[in-house]
């Protein structure tokens, strides 16, 4: 070469194949585990090869799971706060929600409002109480304001390509997601700055029978009530075909 440089690699380029390798090292595999190692592994309270002791499986419940480790109703709350995908900031709004909010008031006694009544209060706890639990006092407003209906148009059952009012249930998580949905459409229309203090302004004027979303129920329910004989109407439609 040029300038009297040298032609021979600096370094050795050959391998050993691995049947010469096991035949000089067959005592140090990676498979082969000193017994010692694992009588050493061994605790008397957890068992053969564990550290620790299994917890006991009845003892497990669902929010004990990574991915359900927060309450349902929170989770639903956070994601309809989410906007863009923004799931971590979705949950700093709920927190300011539940801590960084107006204080709780207690739900009022007075017959003369919508408020939260002994009948439709869906918890266990008193009502006096529910200020010290945030999850038992947001869950309770959502499900005291849930519709138990929607109203489905359905078109061609009664002919003429009208379409017909046809009360539908229900489950709970679709009625607790219409009480979000309406209780954060009413927070659009506060004139607080922050969106955490405006869902918890509407919140607590849920509980206090002062929001809008309880004739929104009142009216879904009423529109139920009175589309209710087309429910016999698709029914007989149906066994027709």
């Amino acid at each position: 070469m040029a300038n009297g440089a040298s032609q021979k690699r600096s370094y050795s380029t050959s391998a050993r194949r691995l049947q010469q390798l096991q035949e000089v090292l067959p005592e140090h595999t990676s498979s082969a585990v000193p017994p010692a190692m694992i009588s050493s592994m061994e605790y008397p309270d957890a068992g053969p090869g564990h550290k620790f002791a299994i917890p006991p499986i009845d003892s497990v419940t669902m929010l004990d799971h990574l991915k359900r480790r927060y309450d349902p109703v929170v989770e639903q709350v956070t994601k309809s706060l989410m906007r863009h995908g923004k799931l971590a900031q979705a949950q700093k709004r709920t927190l300011l929600l539940s801590d960084g909010g107006p204080p709780m008031a207690p739900v009022p006694t007075s017959s003369s409002s919508p408020a939260i009544s002994d009948i439709n209060t869906i918890t266990h706890l008193p009502r006096s109480t529910l200020p010290l639990h945030p999850i038992a006092y947001l869950t309770t407003i959502i499900d005291s304001v849930a519709p138990l209906l929607k109203i489905r148009q359905m078109r061609g059952v009664a002919g003429g390509g009208q379409s017909l009012p046809v009360p539908t249930p229900m489950g709970i998580r679709q009625r607790r997601r219409q009480a979000i949905q309406w209780i954060l459409g009413a927070a659009d229309g506060r004139r607080e700055t922050k969106l955490s203090d405006r869902v918890a302004r509407e919140f607590l004027s849920v509980a206090e029978g002062k929001s809008g979303v309880w004739e929104r129920r009142a009216m879904v329910h009423r529109l139920a009530v009175s589309a209710r004989s087309n429910i016999k109407t698709v029914a007989m439609r149906k066994s027709r075909r």
